[in-house]
């Protein structure tokens, strides 16, 4: 019998995650945000809802800490590269993998078309007390789909 509001035993943390990109040194990513998958709909006359069968374009940010200037430089070098002449290499292919506490249990999305299109400096404070400082990166993608 299960009691609720328990956690199961091998769950799925929200830090036990890999994000890569294909063609890209590994990246270190604190922080990625929800994307969210949607399809375009049709609202007949008759005010019933139909597929549109088009997908819209997705967008999720990550955080990559300021301190790690290869992988700093490999993020500017991607926005970079999707300014004109924009070259083939341009947009990536991705892998995200949530694990689970044993590691024995994976879901896996591919990510499709991925373009990096936007860097977000962080704010600077002097009366912080020192937490890590992160570049955010908005990333946009012809879709994220469930592999496994």
């Amino acid at each position: 019998m299960a009691v609720k509001g328990t956690i199961a035993r091998d769950h799925m943390p929200k830090n036990k995650y890999v994000l890569e990109f294909f063609g890209m040194p590994p990246i270190t990513i604190t922080k990625v945000t929800g994307a969210e998958s949607e399809v375009s709909t049709v609202v007949l006359p008759d005010q019933t809802v139909v597929s549109g069968g088009l997908r819209f374009v997705e967008e999720f940010d990550i955080e990559v800490p300021m301190h790690h200037t290869s992988e700093i430089a490999a993020m500017e070098a991607w926005i970079d590269e999707n300014e004109d002449p924009i070259p083939p290499t341009a947009k990536k292919t991705g892998l995200l993998v949530a694990k689970s506490g044993s590691g024995l249990n994976l879901r896996t999305w591919r990510i499709e078309g991925a373009i990096a299109i936007k860097r977000s400096l962080p704010d600077f404070d002097m009366s912080n007390e020192g937490e890590m400082q992160v570049n955010t990166y908005t990333i946009k993608c012809d879709a994220i789909r469930l592999q496994s």
